[in-house]
């Protein structure tokens, strides 16, 4: 080979070799980094659907279920859809039958291990997972009254 052909030759083969090797790779997205539990309330809406009382009083213990409206649930917040958002805060969609004045959201947070929510919204409370999928968030809060009954509240959400 000629002098200048060599030289050209060494020159596509260096500009081959760093082409070759300054190609990126196409990266990956990032992993969700959510816990499960996080993943499936923060991806839907949910709409109140059940509400089911068990109270003790003087030993003996009786179960009430019953639609939100028989709780004394304004019509106006059955249609709503409350939304967990991923930045922790709490939004509420109006349905078509709109609470005067418009219900707020707040802020939320996991606590003891995933196991309850806690919500700044008003009012602000702190509830047990009894369970939570994809398509179904259950809710409990346990208190005793002034007469000394226990009175354990399931409400049931569903997906929208």
């Amino acid at each position: 080979m000629t002098n200048p052909l060599r030289i050209l030759t060494l020159a596509l083969l260096a500009g081959c070799a760093f082409g070759l090797t300054d190609c990126k790779k196409k990266s990956e997205p990032e992993p969700d980094k959510r816990s499960q539990r996080e993943i499936w309330l923060t991806s839907a809406g949910w709409n109140i659907q059940l509400i089911t009382q068990v109270i003790t009083s003087g030993g003996t213990t009786s179960t009430h279920s019953g639609s939100p409206a028989s709780y004394g649930f304004p019509l106006c917040a059955l249609d709503d859809i409350i939304h967990y958002n991923r930045d922790r805060t709490v939004t509420v969609e109006e349905g078509p039958l709109t609470c005067q004045p418009p219900t707020t959201g707040g802020t939320w947070d996991f606590a003891a291990n995933e196991t309850e929510l806690v919500s700044s919204s008003s009012p602000a409370y702190r509830n047990k997972i009894v369970s939570l999928t994809a398509t179904t968030l259950e809710l409990e809060i346990s208190e005793t009254d002034s007469y000394g009954n226990t009175i354990v509240q399931t409400t049931t959400y569903a997906a929208k």
